[in-house]
């Protein structure tokens, strides 16, 4: 198909080429038209028909983080390099999950059933309550420095004998 559309360009004198350029195009090949085709009827009809999954509109959501979506596609399509995956393809001589040790490490153990997981998850509500909670949890620089400060003297302290700290 491309080399006739390439002779039509170049105008090559078939008795073929003749007919299509006056009965289709009408001389000009850039304004042709056939009756019923579109390029979208043509992409639809070359890309193969793939059913809408029901997580896709959970996963590319407009806020969602770019990396977070991509890690979420990953997921959704079994494709997260889980050591249960690399033992397929090499040999793995620890298969267990790196976290707990309890089970294979898969992703429904990694996000459903790890025992560690559950725990962080029932933590969750007391680490993050509410704003104050937060700033007492989190260290800010000015307390990180009183905190630095206070364990330096404790330590010079202790490693000065008390007869040097005593004569100022």
């Amino acid at each position: 198909m491309g080399k006739y559309i390439w002779d039509i360009a170049n105008k090559n004198n078939s008795l073929w080429l003749r007919w299509i350029s006056h009965h289709y195009m009408k001389g000009n090949i850039w304004s042709a038209h056939v009756k019923g085709y579109t390029v979208g009827n043509a992409y639809r009809w070359l890309s193969p028909h793939v059913q809408e999954v029901e997580w896709a509109n959970w996963v590319w959501k407009r806020y969602n983080i770019p990396k977070h979506r991509f890690i979420l596609w990953i997921i959704m399509w079994s494709r997260l390099r889980t050591r249960a995956k690399m033992a397929q393809f090499c040999s793995i001589p620890e298969k267990s999950c790196l976290i707990c040790h309890q089970a294979m490490d898969d992703i429904d153990h990694l996000y459903v059933k790890c025992d560690y997981r559950k725990r962080c998850i029932l933590m969750l509500p007391h680490i993050v309550r509410n704003a104050c909670d937060w700033q007492y949890m989190v260290l800010r620089p000015e307390q990180m420095m009183t905190q630095i400060k206070q364990e330096v003297i404790l330590r010079i302290k202790q490693l000065i004998p008390r007869k040097i700290s005593a004569n100022p």
